[in-house]
């Protein structure tokens, strides 16, 4: 039986997630640390809020990976957009994370490296990826895309910020604050993981204002998406 791990930084991006499950019981983990299991589509799922930033998103998704066998992880949410193509509430896949805030060149490692890991996290093959995107309803009145998304312990909310990550990440699509950290820990864990994120702001100086006006259509449409690629995996291991 397929189970997917299902994480999200905030109590709005967690709610609309919750208000789906069937068969929800509580699952605890450490005292401070509860999720909740469910059906999804027929899929058993285990949602959990993560709290903000890389530290949180790191132990939480260990603490989850190290108490219960997953097949798939799933981070969703909201981010910032930095491709000019994307609107908000578009909705950005990952085939590939990276850390925008490392910088350990001086001993010789890429921008965005931690030493001992690899510079980029790469999402399940392109091939899987390809597959459930095919499977997904495009009669939609946004954009759903895949490709490279970036994170650091940095709101990306001026001009100033969004030029330097375009100059150094050219072709990052959306900017975040949990995704890499969610990637590296299964990465470690060899589990393969999906990071989702709908567009609340174009991280740049509105971020502030359009973040707060928009999260809650965003955090509907990445949870959204996470129920139709639970669609996508149903049906194809039925």
């Amino acid at each position: 039986m397929t189970r997917v791990l299902i994480l999200a930084a905030m109590d709005i991006e967690y709610q609309f997630l919750y208000e789906s499950l069937e068969n929800i019981e509580e699952r605890h983990i450490t005292p401070w640390l509860m999720g909740h299991d469910g059906y999804l589509s027929g899929i058993f799922v285990t949602i959990m809020k993560m709290g903000i930033a890389k530290v949180n998103a790191a132990v939480v998704t260990g603490l989850a990976l190290q108490s219960h066998d997953y097949d798939l992880v799933i981070n969703t949410g909201v981010a910032g957009g930095i491709d000019t193509a994307l609107e908000v509430g578009d909705v950005v896949m990952s085939d590939m994370v990276t850390y925008h805030d490392v910088d350990v060149r001086a001993f010789g490692y890429v921008l965005g490296q931690i030493p001992g890991a690899d510079p980029i996290f790469h999402s399940p093959n392109r091939r899987f990826l390809s597959n459930y995107m095919r499977g997904l309803d495009c009669e939609r009145e946004y954009q759903v895309v895949s490709g490279l998304i970036v994170s650091g312990d940095q709101f990306i909310g001026s001009a100033e910020q969004l030029h330097q990550i375009h100059q150094n990440f050219p072709s990052a699509l959306a900017v975040e604050m949990e995704g890499a950290a969610v990637a590296h820990v299964a990465t470690l864990f060899e589990v393969p993981f999906v990071v989702v994120r709908a567009i609340s702001d174009k991280a740049d100086g509105q971020a502030p204002m359009t973040y707060e006006e928009f999260l809650e259509l965003a955090s509907r449409r990445s949870s959204q998406i996470v129920r139709e690629l639970l669609d996508v995996a149903s049906q194809k291991s039925s």
